[in-house]
């Protein structure tokens, strides 16, 4: 199943839009380990569903969580890595095991994506690098 996304870095600086296909996730991986070689074994395209979204700074204001499709990127902070959306509001955190995007964040790699799923209480995302 393919389908496409265009995502704008909210990041005023570089200002990239991103156009993708979403694929077999391992062939993406194979290509962006080539020209990241950190550390091969990472995923660097991958869904997952976020933690404490339904506590989250955006869901506090709105009482809702942001619709499907909705433009995400992360942010590395007090050892956790933030998914916020545009206006850099707080949408959840990935699960610790994706802790090890810190070492990419801290390069200056950017990580963008959109939400894939949404209910009240759970968010689910699709997240790649720039």
């Amino acid at each position: 199943m393919n389908s496409s996304c265009t995502a704008i870095s909210p990041n005023a600086s570089t200002m990239k839009t991103v156009t993708y296909e979403i694929c077999d996730p391992s062939l993406f991986n194979q290509a962006a380990s080539s020209i990241n070689p950190i550390n091969t074994k990472h995923q660097l395209h991958f869904s997952a569903a976020l933690i404490k979204s339904d506590q989250s700074d955006y869901f506090t204001q709105h009482q809702t969580q942001p619709r499907m499709g909705s433009f995400v990127s992360l942010i590395y902070h007090n050892n956790h890595i933030k998914v916020v959306n545009e206006t850099n509001t707080c949408l959840g955190y990935l699960p610790e095991k994706f802790l090890y995007l810190k070492d990419y964040l801290k390069l200056k790699i950017e990580f963008v994506g959109m939400i894939t799923y949404q209910n009240n209480n759970d968010l689910m995302v699709d997240i790649m690098p720039l």
